[in-house]
């Protein structure tokens, strides 16, 4: 909703989402859009999404559409990344109850979201007893913090893991939707609920397996900016709780997290990258120098 609008403008049949409550940019994680003198009824930004994904799908609408590529920067890369975890849309399957055969390929590209929406309830932490060793380096479920001052010996190494008691009570709601996968009251999203309740529900999982498997298999080329490097606060909640100090590190520290999930559920040692990340040098937080980059143009279009 843009307050700079008219009251006549405010009330054309559009979808408007609330850009302030209950936090900004509602959009961003499917918050349901709001309601008008038109209709009662609200539909989710993520459900906004499928139609018009489903639509470009559609072989009697498009017969010769081969790709269709879903990037946004910024709030818009938070939108794209939790879209993609939580979207049950048929075009990112085989589109088989439609007639037309092959469909297009999906892709999604976020770029520099401030957060991610992490698939379980772990998050990159101190070490608390285990003294990394040189084979730690390699290992996803370790990550290497290089210090500010690029002194070695002040480097940090992380253990992906769940919080202890006092991280836990320092950051009670650090995996509560929209920094994880947990109900939120405080950020209504159904739609989110919905769809990840109901794949955990249908697979009979008790965890959500099903949902990193089901990510895991989407195309997804994650773009960061080499100088995105302002710290955006400590680790607290406030500051999008146990993500890490910058974009670029979270960037990092997510896509570490997808192949140490990758590793556990990988019964049959397949050796494979889960989804591509591409660091694009020299560039900050601007997204016209980051799509507009070689590597930004190798994420979108490869």
């Amino acid at each position: 909703r843009d307050s700079t609008l008219s009251a006549e403008h405010q009330s054309l049949p559009f979808l408007q989402w609330d850009d302030d409550h209950p936090i900004a940019h509602t959009f961003r994680y499917g918050a349901e859009s709001l309601p008008n003198e038109h209709s009662e009824y609200t539909v989710s930004s993520f459900a906004a999404m499928d139609v018009l994904l489903e639509t470009l799908c559609d072989r009697k609408r498009f017969p010769n559409l081969d790709k269709v590529i879903v990037t946004g920067h910024s709030a818009g890369g938070q939108f794209v990344q939790r879209w993609g975890v939580s979207s049950d849309s048929w075009c990112f399957g085989d589109g088989s109850h439609l007639s037309g055969g092959t469909f297009p390929t999906i892709k999604l590209v976020p770029a520099n979201p401030r957060s991610y929406a992490y698939l379980d309830g772990r998050r990159y932490l101190p070490l608390e007893d285990d003294i990394p060793s040189e084979g730690d380096k390699k290992d996803p479920s370790m990550f290497h913090q290089m210090s500010e001052n690029n002194n070695e010996e002040d480097d940090v190494t992380l253990k992906f893991r769940f919080p202890n008691p006092s991280e836990k009570k320092s950051c009670s709601e650090y995996n509560s939707y929209e920094w994880g996968l947990e109900q939120n009251p405080l950020i209504p999203a159904p739609y989110i609920i919905s769809n990840t309740r109901k794949l955990i529900n249908d697979s009979h999982d008790k965890d959500v397996k099903a949902v990193f498997q089901r990510y895991a298999s989407r195309d997804v080329v994650y773009l960061s900016g080499e100088r995105d490097t302002e710290v955006l606060g400590p680790q607290i909640c406030e500051d999008d709780g146990y993500q890490g100090p910058t974009r670029r590190e979270r960037s990092e520290r997510f896509y570490a997290s997808l192949q140490a999930l990758w590793e556990e559920v990988n019964v049959n040692g397949d050796e494979r990258q889960v989804h591509d990340r591409i660091l694009v040098e020299n560039v900050g937080h601007d997204h016209a120098l980051m799509f507009q980059s070689e590597e930004g143009l190798r994420g979108l279009f490869r």
